[in-house]
């Protein structure tokens, strides 16, 4: 079986609007993916096609989903503002105090009688 112009045509326009590869291949008339995968196995233009196709479709749901957690921390969303400063702006969980200098505080600020030995 070959592949078809009208059927490529059809699952590069259901790629570009955001479909699935699978999605876009059954929305084409075909029933199997396998055969589209042994297209592109056996022809490396139509993998590249494919490919191209497939990278368009990611950058545009991927530019999508960026606009919409933008807008949702510029809403006041605390949780959409916290990943745009760990993904966007590169900050990091640092805990306030070490959890062994928390636990040095604690022992001091107890009378000397109740305070455990520290090891060092």
């Amino acid at each position: 079986m070959y592949i078809k112009s009208k059927q490529m045509k059809l699952i590069r326009e259901s790629l570009e609007a955001g479909t699935t590869l699978g999605v876009a291949i059954r929305s084409s008339g075909m029933k199997s993916t396998y055969t589209v995968s042994l297209w592109r196995k056996s022809r490396p233009i139509i993998d590249r096609y494919f490919k191209a196709c497939i990278d368009k479709m990611s950058e545009r749901r991927n530019d999508a989903v960026v606009d919409a957690l933008f807008k949702a921390a510029k809403d006041g969303n605390i949780g959409a503002i916290a990943i745009w400063l760990k993904f966007k702006m590169g900050w990091q969980d640092n805990p306030l105090i070490d959890q062994s200098i928390k636990t040095q505080i604690v022992s001091y600020a107890r009378p000397l009688s109740e305070r455990t030995p520290i090891a060092n």
